[in-house]
């Protein structure tokens, strides 16, 4: 039944359930945040701020992915790839991303806990 599955480890699982979400959340804070800047003539500290918690959810996104099939360290890395991820989405909830900064704390979650699986 599920022999499309039979070649991929739990923690490669694990890494892509992670990166999904905070993928997601890195997508829908750029767009939130390019929709709000249409209205603003020059780039503002704070629409810098959040474009740049952005790109940073997005990179912790690529990184559990990316860890999650390394060979060498895949725990260490992954669990730090988690942590950033958790980061990040710790600071867009605070800064006012509520849903998004809840996407990029639940992939950094499942990171972490597919690195210890």
């Amino acid at each position: 039944m599920f022999g499309f599955l039979r070649g991929y480890s739990i923690r490669w699982m694990f890494g892509l359930a992670g990166a999904l979400p905070a993928l997601a959340g890195g997508i829908l804070v750029l767009v939130a945040t390019l929709s709000t800047s249409q209205n603003v003539a020059s780039p503002t500290i704070i629409w810098v701020f959040h474009a740049a918690l952005g790109v940073g959810a997005l990179l912790a996104a690529s990184r559990i992915y990316k860890t999650s099939k390394a060979l060498l360290f895949a725990r260490a890395r992954m669990s730090g790839a988690g942590i950033l991820a958790a980061v990040i989405g710790g600071l867009l909830y605070i800064v006012g991303f509520g849903f998004e900064g809840l996407l990029v704390i639940a992939g950094g979650v499942v990171a972490i806990v597919g690195a210890h699986i």
